[in-house]
């Protein structure tokens, strides 16, 4: 009876799919990439899902007969669930941007901090003022 040692190998052996074909592990950059992408097409739908939603509340021209019967009916539960996404949009940008800063942090050896964080802070600033009180963007309006 013979005992072997098993070294670690010093070439990386590709992962195996349940079909028995090989794929290439994927760089951290790649990953990143694809993150950035996901959270960036999740904040977008919902946003524009929960923009949506809201809009159907009656606009600042309606009569007061318009609006009382708005919030006397049962077609507040739309409005409710856009209010609700709107938070989980803002979450949703928030992990976009980070997932971008270190996308960019992978591909560049020493990003300039002004650029990096003046970056965060308009995209923030921005989402702030699309939410700002009774205005509508020009493109929802009727």
């Amino acid at each position: 009876m013979t005992s072997s040692s098993t070294a670690p190998s010093s070439t990386a052996t590709p992962a195996t799919t349940q079909s028995g074909r090989s794929r290439r592990e994927l760089s951290a950059t790649v990953k990143l990439a694809r993150l950035s992408g996901l959270t960036g097409i999740l904040f977008a739908a919902l946003f524009v899902v929960a923009l949506v939603l809201v809009h159907t509340t009656p606009t600042l021209s309606a009569t007061d007969a318009d609006i009382t019967a708005f919030y006397t009916s049962d077609s507040t539960a739309f409005v409710t669930v856009g209010i609700y996404l709107i938070p989980l949009a803002g979450i949703a940008f928030l992990w976009h941007s980070h997932t971008t800063r270190l996308l960019i942090k992978s591909r560049t050896p020493s990003p300039s901090a002004i650029p990096d964080g003046c970056s965060w802070y308009r995209g923030f600033s921005s989402w702030c003022c699309s939410l700002r009180g009774p205005h509508r963007p020009a493109l929802l309006r009727s």
